[in-house]
């Protein structure tokens, strides 16, 4: 993806490691710097993911998302 710089930051996800689904939507679309994402909760359909946005401002934001796991599954084939 050319749109992916420095400034946004994605959400990637791999079953082994080392082939990688990239979210084709940021989940900060401007002004971020180091950010993390992690998970919080996985039940046998959803994965709860916490998120720590970091902006070059200097402020932090937080945010809780969900994602079925059978979307992730269907993405990687």
């Amino acid at each position: 993806m050319r749109n992916q710089t420095s400034d946004m930051n994605y959400l990637a996800y791999s079953k082994d490691g080392l082939h990688f689904r990239v979210f084709e939507k940021p989940l900060a679309a401007a002004n971020v710097y180091r950010s993390s994402v992690f998970p919080k909760t996985s039940s046998s359909k959803n994965i709860e993911f916490g998120a720590v946005i970091g902006y070059k401002s200097g402020a932090f934001g937080y945010r809780e998302f969900t994602i079925n796991k059978q979307v992730l599954e269907d993405g990687l084939k």
